[in-house]
C-alpha cells in the first residue's frame, strides 16, 4: 500500500504470471503454489474476491502457510470484512503463534474493527518483539479510529521507551 504501482505497469506483470500459469499442466495448476501465484496476482490487480477463490483453495490444501492467511486477510479487509480478516490472521497465529506481521496486522484490523484493548494487545506483541512496527505507527490509517484513545497514546511511549 505504500509504494502502489500505477495499473498500467502492475497489471501486464501481473498478466504474465497468470499466462505462465496458466501455460503449466493443468493437474499443476492446482498446486498450493500455483493456486497461491494466481492469488497474488489476482491481488496484485486488486481483483480481490477472484483472489480470495485461489488463495482459499491453497489454505484447504496447506493451511500451515502463514502467507497466504496474510493474503487472505489483506484480501478481506480490502472487501471491507474486517470480521473475515481477522479469523484469517487467527488462522495464522493458530499456525505461527509469534509472528510479528500476523500480529501487526491483526492489531490494525481489531482497530477497524473498535475494539481497542485487542489492538492494543496484538500492537503491543508485534512492536515488543521487532521494533520496526513501532515506526509505521504514524503514517498507518487503520489506527486513526484509536489513535486519539489515551490509551493508544500510552502505549506508543512506553514501547518506544523500552
Amino acid at each position: 500500500d505504500r509504494f502502489p504501482l500505477d495499473s498500467s505497469t502492475r497489471d501486464p506483470i501481473a498478466l504474465r504470471v497468470i499466462e505462465a500459469l496458466d501455460q503449466l499442466p493443468e493437474e499443476n495448476q492446482l498446486d498450493t503454489e500455483c493456486l497461491y501465484y494466481r492469488g497474488e496476482a489476482l491481488r496484485a490487480m486488486q481483483q480481490y474476491e477472484e483472489a480470495l477463490t485461489c488463495l482459499e483453495r491453497a489454505t484447504h490444501q496447506h493451511p500451515e502457510q502463514v502467507h497466504t492467511w496474510l493474503a487472505i486477510g489483506w484480501c478481506e479487509k480490502r472487501c471491507n470484512r474486517i470480521d473475515q480478516a481477522i479469523a484469517a490472521m487467527e488462522q495464522a497465529l493458530n499456525v505461527d503463534p509469534d509472528d510479528t506481521l500476523v500480529q501487526y496486522n491483526l492489531a490494525c484490523y481489531w482497530s477497524l474493527a473498535g475494539e481497542l484493548d485487542n489492538a492494543l494487545e496484538y500492537l503491543r506483541l508485534a512492536s515488543s518483539s521487532d521494533k520496526h512496527y513501532l515506526n509505521l505507527v504514524d503514517a498507518e490509517s487503520d489506527f486513526d479510529a484509536i489513535r486519539a484513545e489515551p490509551q493508544f497514546r500510552q502505549l506508543l511511549s512506553s514501547l518506544a521507551d523500552n
